[in-house]
């Protein structure tokens, strides 16, 4: 991981440019993405390619988490590490019972994963990182829920959006766990930022502004009014009514929660805050002799 980051810090805007082309490429190939997955589940069924898909994650992020726990105990600062462990894979666990559908939409943690590289080559801080990642996410469901699938598509997914941002959070923790401090800079140091000027803060301080603003002269609502007054504003992110109960039964059976808006936003919030304290860390403690890049 060194050397991917090293590489990228000495090549930003190849890196930048190879990084939009990767979520571009992520965004306008989805339909066709789509479509070859549905033939494949059509035929081998629908519970066997989910069984394979739930399979395939169990394993991948088996070998994962035992890689890690290698690699914390053979470093220092091993308890911050092995909390910061414990909550990122604990929070995957926990998306997979609340949020996730069907376990395709794990491709979302390793699409939004991978993006991490030059984004956080950008930004050289995990929490913003972790940050802009949800953006991307935002966006991408943006395009989704207007070219791709409209009119088809019943619902802004606020969940898929929550599921990008996990996979953002958990390649930024790979990252943290594997990279050489002196990859960051050459002192091995993170210049700090004053909250109030951090990027992050003030585009969600703006984008509450905007919501409530938008809400308040009926520009735009989450939700219909009723059933039968559907066009109540021009921007309408849902033509579904609000969900009174807290889980709901997907057409192929799983339980799952459906996000809302505000929900997405505060956890875009809470994971940001989080996984600053990263941040935090790697200025509060020494840094550590340079290490083999490839390592």
């Amino acid at each position: 991981m060194n050397g991917v980051l090293l590489f990228c810090r000495k090549h930003v805007w190849l890196s930048s440019i190879v990084g939009v082309l990767y979520f571009l490429a992520t965004v306008i190939f989805h339909k066709p993405v789509a479509k070859l997955s549905l033939r494949i589940e059509s035929q081998v069924t629908y519970l066997s390619y989910n069984r394979g898909w739930g399979l395939f994650a169990l394993v991948g992020l088996s070998l994962i988490l035992l890689a890690v726990v290698v690699r914390i105990l053979k470093s220092d600062d091993r308890i911050f590490k092995l909390f910061f462990l414990v909550l990122t894979f604990g929070l995957i666990g926990l998306s997979h019972w609340t949020i996730l559908a069907v376990n395709l939409e794990y491709i979302h943690v390793i699409q939004f994963s991978l993006l991490v590289f030059p984004v956080f080559a950008l930004t050289l801080r995990f929490g913003e990182t972790v940050f802009w990642i949800g953006v991307l996410g935002a966006v991408d469901e943006l395009y989704q829920y207007y070219v791709v699938w409209w009119p088809h598509q019943s619902y802004f997914d606020f969940n898929d959006i929550a599921l990008d941002i996990m996979g953002g959070a958990f390649m930024v923790f790979l990252l943290y766990v594997w990279i050489d401090r002196n990859t960051l800079r050459k002192d091995g140091r993170i210049p700090r930022i004053e909250w109030l000027r951090s990027p992050s803060i003030r585009i969600v301080f703006g984008l509450i502004v905007v919501l409530v603003l938008a809400g308040f002269t009926g520009l735009l609502r989450f939700h219909p009014l009723s059933e039968d007054n559907m066009g109540t504003a021009p921007i309408l992110l849902s033509k579904d009514l609000p969900v009174p109960q807290f889980w709901s039964v997907f057409e192929k059976g799983k339980t799952y929660h459906i996000m809302e808006a505000w929900e997405w936003l505060v956890l875009l919030m809470v994971f940001t805050a989080l996984f600053s304290l990263l941040d935090c860390r790697v200025r509060s403690t020494e840094p550590s002799p340079p290490a083999d890049l490839m390592g």
